[in-house]
């Protein structure tokens, strides 16, 4: 059959209607209410009754012309009342149809492998994913953070701070010692760890050791050593040089760090200071190893006392190897 205009379409809705048989009295009850006759079509015996041959009694009842016999039938189309709906076939709904937004009832129950694309950061509202959700593979404590584990469940741990030193010790020498022109001479005797005064020596973790100005590391790690010397003459000396110097194997030792002055008088004791420092990498308790060495093209005198640093070392452990 042929339209004019586009072909209608069946839609996905069907309208009231009611069929009548076996009554004998002179009007029907109906299940819809209406609110005029203009609402319904009426057939009595397949014949389609007019309207002024009808009469609304109530908004649920309508008196016929006559009685009716049980043979009768009676049928009452309703106009623009849907009362069921008809299932679509598959693909006749488009997402133009859809109207406002989907119930979470309707798609609670979803299988993943229908979800694809991606969410953008505007689409997650704030706090909507929680810790739980992250798939974190340990429970969590105040203060830890959360690290990359890729071994573990969700590639994601919680984790302590590993922050803050482990070791530092703090040595003062204290007597002077005298050191002979042009003689390298290793800055020994009366090494003690400095604790007087606040001294924050041997508070730290295992401090160092030491035997005859050679200091001995108590556990491996990279460590940033200094000293400083107070050097004293009643003259001039043209130069003082001064060696932070490291042993890798107990035996020989090379300059790592260094330092170097000179005194000039000026009628009484000419004092200076040399300092020297490095980052040691200690590897090896036993073998690796430092002092320090000093040289003077003149004899000078290192200063010491106990009480206070005149001329001392700090070594702090930074962190492991």
């Amino acid at each position: 059959m042929g339209y004019i205009g586009p072909a209608p379409t069946s839609g996905f809705i069907s309208n009231a209607k009611e069929r009548y048989t076996g009554i004998t009295t002179a009007y029907v009850d109906l299940n819809h209410s209406i609110s005029s006759l203009a609402d319904v079509i009426v057939w009595v015996n397949y014949v389609k009754q007019d309207a002024t041959n009808l009469t609304l009694t109530s908004s649920t009842r309508i008196t016929l012309g006559g009685t009716l016999v049980s043979a009768d039938i009676v049928e009452v189309a309703y106009l623009g009342k849907a009362v069921s709906t008809q299932a679509p076939a598959t693909g006749q709904v488009t997402n133009d149809m859809l109207a406002g937004s989907i119930a979470d009832a309707k798609i609670s129950a979803m299988a993943t492998s229908k979800l694809t694309g991606t969410v953008s950061q505007s689409q997650v509202v704030d706090q909507a994913i929680n810790e739980a959700k992250m798939q974190i593979s340990n429970a969590g404590t105040n203060g830890q953070y959360l690290s990359k584990q890729s071994g573990n469940t969700g590639g994601l741990t919680w984790a302590s701070i590993s922050g803050g030193l482990s070791n530092a010790d703090y040595w003062c020498k204290g007597a002077d010692q005298s050191i002979n022109a042009q003689t390298g001479t290793v800055i020994t005797g009366s090494w003690a760890q400095q604790q007087g005064r606040g001294g924050g020596g041997n508070e730290l973790g295992s401090g160092l050791s030491e035997s005859s100005g050679v200091f001995t590391f108590p556990s491996t790690g990279i460590w940033y050593v200094t000293g400083w010397f107070r050097c004293v003459k009643n003259g001039d000396t043209r130069y003082i040089n001064l060696s932070l110097e490291v042993t890798t194997d107990g035996s020989a030792y090379n300059s790592l760090g260094f330092g170097s002055g000179k005194l000039k008088n000026h009628g009484d004791d000419a004092v200076t200071q040399l300092d020297a420092s490095a980052l040691i990498d200690c590897t090896d308790t036993t073998s690796i190893k430092f002092r320090f060495l000093i040289t003077a093209d003149e004899s000078i005198s290192i200063g010491g006392d106990s009480s206070y640093t005149q001329s001392g070392v700090i070594a702090i452990k930074l962190g492991d190897t």
